[in-house]
């Protein structure tokens, strides 16, 4: 019981360098400053109330948005500025915890209307949530520009935050998985769940009316696809990463996972599958926002491999500054 106890302690204790969170920071950021762009041309629209010149009738204005004096646009307005000043501090790298921790209050606030904001909203309060616990500036950011004179300083961090990212990612998943059990989706039906989709106003993007008869079968298996990835993805990633993780202890099937490129392939399958969501569906910012989570996925040693075979070997060199050890 001590030893598993003692082993759990150093696991949560473990240290890595910077570079994912720093990655999945500015990312989330990004993704941010495309929902601001669509956003704030349409406030009126979404978070005014109609007897302040809005659209829509709030029946119950609560928490914060109460507290400020209500849907109005002066108040939107504010908080939408706070946003804006946020989401570029939180690029920045600059005091990147209270700008996710305002940012997250803001946009907890403006939701309060009850507005049909999808998957995308929540999905961008929990990644806030977990920068609010990260501590995101040590590298690739402004802060520790002006404190090691270096963009990309080797600095040690807790590794926990990283793990809490890939769970949030990987549970997103497995949910989304757990609600496709109509018998469009699973492999036993019909599979024309992305048909309809692909033919509902609100989501497509382009009109493949004329193309049907040539799309229908790729859209089948772009389906089967989907709930593959979705049902046995998180689990396979989350063994080969375990494996990964304690490589060093026997078991034929931590060898297995340790020789095939699971995490890879749940990687590609993610993208193609996220493009192809973006450049056909109107989803907002869906897409880009759960590809933030993705360098989470690769521990930094590998980044920063990826990183040297890039640039060749003139940038193969690692930052001259000595590593540093930060405290959470």
């Amino acid at each position: 019981m001590r030893s598993s106890w003692k082993a759990w302690v150093a696991f949560w204790s473990r240290q890595e360098t910077a570079e994912p969170v720093a990655l999945f920071r500015i990312a989330v950021g990004l993704c941010m400053v495309m929902m601001l762009v669509h956003d704030i041309p349409n406030r009126g629209f979404i978070w005014v109330e109609h007897t302040d010149g809005g659209y829509r009738t709030i029946l119950k204005t609560k928490g914060l948005m109460a507290l400020l004096g209500g849907h109005t646009f002066t108040v939107v307005n504010g908080l939408l500025a706070t946003i804006v000043v946020t989401t570029i501090t939180l690029i920045l790298g600059v005091f990147p915890r209270i700008s996710a921790l305002i940012s997250l209050q803001c946009h907890l606030a403006l939701a309060s209307s009850g507005q049909a904001g999808g998957g995308q909203d929540q999905l961008l309060h929990n990644a806030l949530w977990l920068l609010v616990l990260a501590r995101s500036d040590a590298t690739l950011s402004l802060t520790a520009r002006l404190r090691t004179k270096q963009w990309r300083p080797v600095v040690m961090v807790a590794a926990w935050p990283r793990y809490l990212i890939i769970f949030q990612l990987l549970l997103l998943y497995q949910v989304a998985g757990y609600y496709k059990v109509s018998t469009h989706w699973h492999p036993g039906g019909d599979l024309r769940a992305l048909y309809y989709a692909l033919n509902t106003p609100i989501w497509n993007r382009w009109d493949f009316m004329a193309l049907w008869g040539v799309v229908f079968p790729f859209t089948q298996v772009a389906t089967l696809v989907s709930w593959l990835f979705e049902n046995l993805g998180p689990g396979l990633v989350f063994l080969a990463l375990y494996s990964r993780s304690t490589r060093s202890r026997a078991g034929r099937l931590r060898a297995a996972f340790n020789r095939l490129p699971v995490r890879n392939g749940f990687v590609l399958v993610g993208l193609g599958m996220h493009l192809g969501i973006w450049l056909m569906m109107e989803v907002g910012v869906y897409s880009p926002l759960a590809l933030a989570f993705y360098p989470c996925l690769f521990h930094p040693d590998e980044l920063r491999a990826a990183w040297r075979r890039w640039l060749g070997p003139r940038h193969s060199r690692l930052p001259s500054a000595p590593i540093e050890r930060l405290s959470d």
